[in-house]
């Protein structure tokens, strides 16, 4: 799922810068040019970094404050949302371990004299697994037996 995203990003941010260059090539040229509405709607949907770099490389809406504004606005709020959605899993690694084993219907025997870690023990029912994490957990298995008595 992050290799496609990666993907669009690029791709968007790509037309983007494109699509800045040719309505800079368009206004030179007295031809039809590209709507306001796509230029910052390519901004919206993922290519602001493209769209500011298009502003900038081709010197392209740098006089107006409808650009100016927005596009770097946009690019903050994009930062923004994608630190939350990227630090969202304040799980630890020992909570993803022992929830695995209770979403692939395991029994889990947690052990510690620490009793923050033992309250972390408890708090493994307020977050799921999706299908694609129990996966890649499930491919990491060597066929070896831990245990430490």
């Amino acid at each position: 799922m992050l290799k496609v995203l990666c993907v669009y990003l690029i791709v968007i941010n790509i037309v983007a810068l494109c699509l800045y260059g040719a309505d800079k090539s368009a206004a030179i040229r007295g031809r039809r040019r590209i709507p306001n509405k796509v230029l910052l709607g390519l901004a919206v949907i993922g290519g602001s970094v493209g769209a500011l770099a298009g502003m900038y490389v081709f010197r392209h809406k740098t006089k107006t404050w409808y650009y100016t504004i927005p596009v770097p606005v946009i690019l903050l709020l994009q930062i923004a949302a994608a630190v939350l959605l990227l630090s969202g899993c304040s799980s630890t690694p020992a909570q993803i371990i022992l929830r695995w084993h209770i979403q692939d219907r395991y029994i889990a025997i947690p052990g510690s004299s620490n009793p923050d870690h033992i309250e972390e023990n408890y708090n493994i029912f307020d977050f799921e697994l999706t299908d694609e994490d129990m996966e890649r957990i499930r491919a990491l298995d060597r066929r070896e037996r831990y245990e430490n008595w």
